[in-house]
């Protein structure tokens, strides 16, 4: 059993002192019986707190902290986007959004008093309130709904919300995983031409076909002619989200047309951290 105090130096006093005495004590003012009320003897006590001057905060009691194992977590653009895709079941395209713009996601630098500003739950809380009035914004590519800058203006902020509705306007070129691997003679051209972060984007929708879909031996050739494009770190990305998958047959097929240059790869990168020491 697991008790777990969200936003714990966000307490006020009183509440704090009860919280010392469900850690230390384990157990809370008094029941019916006059006797205080007792944690089952199984129960974990997990806190949450937040930290830095972007929260309106208390200072942890250092005798209250101390009864806790304290770790820090600093989640990572590719930490959010792996749980909208699995979990959160965020809309593609914001996905494709924060994936492209990661300096979106949330504020880089202190934000001013009562503006709003983009943060993980500000843009959860967009994609619901898309669905709920029937936007997909895949279906939108080159023209946005009318009510997406107004809806995302109130939650992720006024540079965020114009930053995807130009996002959205383009987003009818963007390539997706059906087009590397079906279409390849015919986006191989503007693929070759992107910069890097926009061929992560690609890798990354890859990976995730890969994981739903056996590919036949065209596709397998055509990945190859994207893998070809890419610099070594690319390939190497785009190489063990193929591994990482546990879609044997497709590892197989690739891996026999990829394997001398990632062979390459590695023996090139270890050969720079050889001469680095």
């Amino acid at each position: 059993m697991i008790l777990f105090l969200d936003e714990l130096n966000r307490g006020l006093v009183g509440v704090l002192n009860g919280m010392f005495q469900i850690v230390l004590d384990r157990e809370l003012g008094n029941g019916p019986d006059g006797k205080p009320m007792r944690l089952h003897p199984d129960t974990q006590v997990i806190a949450a707190v937040n930290w830095g001057n972007d929260y309106t905060v208390n200072e942890m009691d250092p005798a209250l902290l101390s009864r806790f194992y304290v770790a820090e977590f600093k989640p990572t653009t590719q930490d959010w986007i792996l749980w909208a895709k699995d979990q959160g079941g965020i809309d593609e395209v914001i996905i494709d959004f924060i994936g492209q713009h990661p300096n979106h996601l949330r504020p880089t630098k202190a934000v001013e008093p009562g503006k709003v500003s983009p943060n993980q739950r500000a843009w959860s809380m967009l994609d619901r309130v898309l669905k709920h009035n029937g936007i997909s914004l895949g279906d939108h590519g080159g023209n946005p709904p009318e009510l997406l800058y107004p809806f995302a203006m109130g939650f992720v902020g006024v540079e965020a919300a114009a930053s995807l509705v130009d996002f959205v306007k383009n987003y009818a070129s963007v390539i997706t995983a059906e087009d590397i691997l079906d279409n390849w003679k015919k986006v191989s051209k503007k693929v070759a031409d992107l910069p890097t972060e926009k061929k992560l984007a690609i890798i990354e929708k890859v990976k995730d076909n890969c994981k739903s879909t056996k590919w036949n031996l065209n596709q397998v050739a055509n990945l190859k002619g994207f893998f070809d494009t890419l610099t070594g770190e690319c390939k190497m990305s785009l190489y063990n989200g193929v591994l990482a998958s546990g879609n044997t047959g497709n590892l197989t097929a690739f891996h026999g047309l990829v394997k001398d240059e990632i062979m390459g790869v590695i023996n090139r990168a270890q050969a720079v951290a050889k001469k680095g020491k």
